[in-house]
């Protein structure tokens, strides 16, 4: 869901290995970004502060567009909408604006601890050989997977008693969103703010696991999430699998208000037991 692009050269670095450490972290970035790993957001200048802010709304706007215009050519097949389409009220606009502005943020952040924590490795060396690829894809997968479950405890446990009624509830006044990233980041910041932070959770916990993350898994989780939570609220009809990821997994879940919690992997569902098939009934929020 979250995610930037940062264009740099890296300088001459000490690398730390994915699988072993030959030496240590952590990592320097050149001069024009070294803001970026030693300073806090609040005390860059307001130069970039400005350039980094565009920077990200700008990779979101291009997810939409990936979303919309490939994704949406290589799946042509649309989910029926179980409701008119609708304007966002004044309110709606000012959560999306802010969870945008947040996401800004906590770009910032996740550059800044991926950067200088020895777990995750920016090896240039470990991308070319067969094992270093298979690492960077392990790495993706069980990432992927952990901070889905995550959000899978976060999402179901948001569907019961003043949880619901006091954070989630803004997010199901749409039975049949359609507007991508802007129906993405329409949630109450609450939400929007603690689901985020499960991305850094999932590095955590990935410690006790893995020897260490390469940084090419985190990129790649970072914009595989951010473009599928765009497709879950595009009316596209993308189906990977029954045991993988389809964006009527999300419908139904918009359409029913319960089951279907994870927010991309069925698989997770299944194990919760709150599957639920894609049915194209009108659905109705609890």
């Amino acid at each position: 869901m979250i995610m930037c692009v940062v264009r740099m050269r890296m300088m001459p670095m000490t690398i730390h290995r994915f699988g072993r450490s030959r030496s240590t972290f952590p990592v320097t970035f050149p001069p024009s970004f070294s803001f970026l790993q030693t300073s806090s957001f609040h005390t860059w200048s307001y130069t970039n502060i400005l350039i980094f802010t565009l920077s990200t709304l700008t990779f979101l706007n291009i997810l939409d567009v990936i979303a919309a215009k490939i994704l949406g050519k290589l799946f042509p097949k649309r989910i029926p909408s179980r409701a008119p389409d609708r304007p966002f009220t004044k309110f709606e606009i000012f959560f999306i604006n802010f969870n945008r502005l947040f996401t800004v943020w906590f770009n910032s952040l996740l550059i800044k601890e991926t950067s200088t924590d020895p777990f995750i490795s920016w090896s240039y060396d470990s991308m070319s050989t067969t094992k270093g690829l298979l690492d960077v894809g392990i790495g993706f997968f069980v990432l992927f997977f952990v901070d889905d479950a995550l959000y899978y405890i976060w999402h179901r446990s948001l569907h019961y008693g003043f949880l619901y009624r006091l954070i989630h509830k803004h997010h199901h006044k749409n039975i049949s969103p359609g507007a991508l990233t802007d129906d993405a980041y329409n949630a109450n910041p609450i939400e929007f703010i603690v689901t985020a932070f499960f991305f850094l959770g999932s590095i955590n916990l990935l410690k006790l696991v893995l020897p260490s993350l390469h940084v090419i898994s985190v990129v790649a989780f970072a914009s595989v999430n951010a473009t599928l939570a765009a497709i879950n609220h595009s009316r596209i009809d993308m189906d990977l699998g029954s045991w993988i990821y389809s964006s009527k997994n999300h419908d139904e879940h918009h359409g029913r208000g319960h089951g279907n919690y994870a927010q991309f992997l069925k698989i997770i569902d299944v194990f919760g037991g709150t599957r639920v098939e894609w049915s194209g009934d009108e659905g109705k929020n609890r």
